[in-house]
């Protein structure tokens, strides 16, 4: 089964392409949530999720409320490692302690008593320009191409997917994993625009390599849970527009690939 929150309509018209049994959570009715994350909003949202059927797939609409993820990172109870599969690194802090944003989750997140390490593939290297200090000592960084490797102050790294390939990368990258469990992050804006559309700047990765990276990952490691976010914003007009029509079937059918390998 595959808990879909809906927070903003992205995810519904994609519901009649899912092949796999899903339940939607009303989220629409919690204010301050886009993009930033407020202390009070935040507690009604782990209040809300905290009811729930713990599916092991969390889909939760478009980037702009992956900080959801800390919420489902929190409910661990074991030693685990967060993979992060993004375009951006999501490190840096928040403007102010009581707010969690879509790119500060992960620095909140490696404060979380039962992570002991983040791998975060695929991220533009720029995106580090800011980090958390603190958080970066757990981050090991695979990045997709080579960049300007220089203009940020990384992790540790290993050698780009570009260079040496996907599959070679993800043996290194679970070698290097300190743990059994394994709780897995997702943002298409990972994907190249011929595998997905979101609403924010993508990146080079393919779906086939993305899918080849996930089989590995569930083949050596337990897999404690999955979140998946990435849509593109559309107007509900646009739901019936052809242009509209292709960004929906693009986006459901990324969609349901990933999960399938985790349901």
């Amino acid at each position: 089964m595959i808990t879909v929150l809906n927070f903003d309509d992205t995810l519904i018209p994609q519901t009649r392409y899912y092949c796999l049994p899903f339940r939607v959570i009303e989220c629409k009715e919690i204010r301050g949530t886009k993009l930033f994350c407020e202390e009070r909003s935040l507690l009604l949202l782990t209040r809300l999720l905290q009811n729930r059927e713990k599916d092991r797939v969390v889909l939760i609409g478009c980037a702009d409320y992956h900080y959801v993820s800390y919420i489902l990172l929190a409910e661990m109870v074991q030693p685990f490692t967060l993979v992060l599969f993004d375009n951006h690194a999501d490190l840096r802090q928040s403007p102010e302690r009581t707010l969690l944003s879509c790119g500060s989750w992960v620095a909140r997140a490696a404060e979380l008593q039962y992570l002991v390490k983040i791998v975060i593939i695929g991220a533009r290297p720029d995106s580090f320009l800011g980090a958390d200090c603190r958080a970066l000592q757990k981050v090991l960084y695979a990045p997709y191409s080579p960049g300007n490797l220089e203009t940020a102050a990384l992790p540790e790294s290993i050698a780009p997917i570009e260079e040496q390939g996907i599959a070679s990368v993800i043996r290194e990258v679970i070698e290097k994993i300190p743990t059994d469990d394994v709780y897995i992050s997702i943002d298409k804006d990972v994907l190249c625009k011929e595998d997905a559309l979101t609403n924010w700047d993508q990146g080079e990765m393919t779906l086939q390599e993305l899918l080849v990276a996930l089989r590995s990952l569930a083949s050596s490691k337990q897999i404690c849970g999955v979140d998946l976010c990435g849509e593109e914003v559309l107007h509900p007009l646009d739901w019936m527009r052809a242009k509209g029509q292709e960004v929906i079937r693009k986006n459901a059918v990324a969609n349901m690939q990933i999960c399938s390998l985790f349901c």
